[in-house]
C-alpha cells in the first residue's frame, strides 16, 4: 500500500549572500527524507534515485545561480518540525553539496507545506521559484494548496512547481498541481528515475512569460438554473486556459470559483449553471504556469427552475409517496422532508430524484409538511423548488383470523412501506426485533408467524426506516 509523500524537492529562490557572485535568481533544494522513501520504483529505492537525480542536476546547474539546500524528515521519527536548512545560499559547491546529499537516511515525516512555507519565507526579499519534487501529499496536517494564497497575504512572492515522482493517486496529484497553479507554477508527472530527472530539469529553467493571447467570450446572457449552458470564444485556446463562473462582481480567483472547465484547446465549453438564482459572471482564464488573467468576461443572468411536483392523495403517515415532475434539469437531484417551514437543518427523510420521479418516506406523525426538491451541486445542497404537503393518518390493523397449532394467520393493514414489517415477541418484549416467517409481507395482506411454543406472544407492525424502528400498533395473541 502507498504510503505518504516520500520525498520532496524544493527549488526556491532566496535571498543570495552578499560575497556570491551570481546574477541570476537564487534557488534552494529542500530535501523530504521522509521514512517511506525506502520505498522502490523499478528494483530502485527511491531514495538512490533521488540522489541520483540531484547529482545530475548539480553537474548541470547555471554557475550564475545562487543555491541552497534544505532537508527534512532525515533525523526524527514522528516530527512534524523535523525541518533544516543544511547549506545555505550562494555559488555552487556542487562537491559538498553531493556530501550532504549522500549523508541523508530516511527516518520522519513529511511536513511538506511547513518547509515550503520555511523556504518561501527565506526568499521574502527577492521573491522566486519554488520546485518540489514529492512522492505523495503532506503528512503533518497542512494544506499546501491553501499556502501560496496564505504568504502572498503576507506579501511574500514565490512560483512553485511540483514534479510528482510516482504518485498513483488522482487525489494527491489533484492536491500537488493545485499548490503549482495557485502559485502561477507548474505540475510534472514523473514514474521512474528517467522522467524524475527530465522533470527536474524543466522545472529548473528560467520562468519566462506568456503572451496572453485575445479572446473574445461569448454567450447566451440568461440561463435557466442547473441546466447546462454553453459558451463559446473568438480567439486562439491555449490548453490550460479556465472558463470560470463566479457571483457578479467577484474576483475570478480559486476561492470565489463555483464552476469551472478547461479549455483544452477547443473554442467551446459547457456549464452547468447555479441552482440559485441571481447575477454571476463568466471569466476566460489565460492560466499559464506563471500568470493567470482574466481575458474577457460575460454577465450571466441565472434564471429560477420553474416546475411543479406532484403526487396522489391522500398522503398517509409512514408510507412511501411517489412524487413526480416535469422538471428539466441537469444536476443530481433529491427530495427532501421537512416539518412546514422548516430548513433542511431538519430533514425527517430525503430520496433521489431520477429521470422526473422520486419515492419519498413519510413520517409516521400527520400534520403540515414540505416537500423540497433540492439540487446536489458540486456538494452543495440547494433548494430549488418547495411545496406544501398535508399527511394525514393511516390506520395501522392487526387482526388474528386462525391459529392452527404453532401458526398463526394475520390480517393486517398499514403503510406497507419499504423496509416495514410484522414481527412476533413474547408479551410485553420491547424488543421489535422478532421473527417473521412469511416472506409475502408486504405483498399480501394476510400473513403467517410462527411461534417457538405455546403461551402469550405479541405481534407489532413496525415501521423501519434506515434503522429508525417505529412501533405502529400491537396484539396480543394466545397459543394453547
Amino acid at each position: 500500500m502507498k504510503h505518504v509523500p516520500l520525498f520532496t524537492l524544493l527549488f526556491v529562490p532566496l535571498a543570495m549572500a552578499n560575497d556570491a557572485p551570481t546574477t541570476a535568481s537564487p534557488t534552494a533544494i529542500v530535501i523530504d527524507v521522509s521514512n517511506s522513501m525506502w520505498g522502490q520504483v523499478e528494483g530502485t529505492a527511491k531514495i538512490d534515485s533521488a540522489k541520483s537525480a540531484l547529482q545530475s542536476l548539480l553537474k548541470n546547474w547555471p554557475q550564475n545561480r545562487s543555491l541552497s539546500l534544505w532537508a527534512y524528515g532525515h533525523r526524527a521519527k514522528s516530527s512534524c518540525e523535523d525541518i533544516e536548512q543544511i547549506a545555505l545560499p550562494g555559488a555552487l559547491d556542487s562537491a559538498a553539496l553531493e556530501r550532504k546529499i549522500k549523508a541523508l537516511t530516511p527516518r520522519g515525516r513529511t511536513p511538506l507545506t511547513a518547509a515550503v512555507e520555511q523556504a518561501a519565507t527565506a526568499m521574502r526579499e527577492q521573491g522566486g521559484t519554488i520546485i518540489l519534487l514529492t512522492d505523495g501529499i503532506e503528512s503533518c496536517d497542512r494544506d499546501p494548496c491553501a499556502l501560496a494564497a496564505t504568504l502572498q497575504a503576507q506579501g511574500i512572492k514565490f512560483t512553485a512547481h511540483v514534479v510528482g515522482f510516482d504518485i498513483d493517486s488522482e487525489n494527491d496529484k489533484a492536491q500537488l498541481s493545485c499548490l503549482a497553479s495557485s502559485s502561477g507554477g507548474r505540475y510534472f508527472d514523473a514514474g521512474n528515475e528517467q522522467a524524475l530527472r527530465d522533470a527536474l530539469d524543466q522545472a529548473k529553467q528560467p520562468v519566462t512569460l506568456d503572451k496572453a493571447p485575445g479572446i473574445v467570450l461569448m454567450g447566451e446572457g440568461q440561463v435557466i438554473a442547473t441546466r447546462r449552458f454553453s459558451l463559446s470564444w473568438q480567439g486562439q485556446s491555449q490548453m490550460e486556459d479556465k472558463v470560470v463562473l463566479v457571483k457578479q462582481g467577484a474576483a475570478p480567483s480559486p476561492s470565489n470559483v463555483i464552476v469551472e472547465a478547461k479549455t483544452f484547446g477547443r473554442d467551446k465549453v459547457d456549464l452547468l449553471a447555479p441552482a440559485a438564482p441571481g447575477l454571476y459572471q463568466v471569466h476566460y482564464l489565460f492560466d499559464s504556469y506563471n500568470r493567470r488573467e482574466s481575458l474577457s468576461n460575460l454577465n450571466i443572468d441565472v434564471m429560477p427552475l420553474t416546475a411543479t411536483l406532484t403526487w396522489q392523495e391522500p398522503a398517509m403517515t409512514g408510507s412511501d409517496l411517489t412524487i413526480s415532475s416535469d422538471i428539466q434539469s441537469d444536476a443530481e437531484l433529491s427530495l427532501v422532508l421537512v416539518g412546514r417551514g422548516k430548513d433542511m437543518s431538519q430533514v425527517f427523510s430525503r430520496a433521489s430524484f431520477i429521470d422526473g420521479q422520486g419515492k419519498l418516506r413519510l413520517s409516521n406523525d400527520s400534520g403540515e409538511y414540505d416537500v423540497l426538491l433540492v439540487s446536489n451541486w458540486h456538494a452543495h445542497r440547494e433548494e430549488m423548488l418547495r411545496q406544501p404537503l398535508n399527511i394525514v393518518p393511516m390506520q395501522t390493523r392487526l387482526t388474528v383470523t386462525s391459529i392452527q397449532g404453532q401458526t398463526i394467520t394475520i390480517d393486517w393493514q398499514g403503510p406497507g412501506a419499504e423496509g416495514d414489517k410484522i414481527v412476533l415477541v413474547a408479551k410485553g418484549s420491547q424488543d421489535s426485533w422478532g421473527s417473521v416467517l412469511d416472506a409475502d409481507f408486504p405483498s399480501s395482506s394476510q400473513l403467517k408467524l410462527g411461534a417457538p411454543s405455546s403461551g402469550q406472544y405479541d405481534v407489532l407492525y413496525i415501521s423501519d426506516y434506515y434503522g429508525a424502528h417505529a412501533e405502529l400498533t400491537r396484539i396480543t395473541v394466545s397459543l394453547p
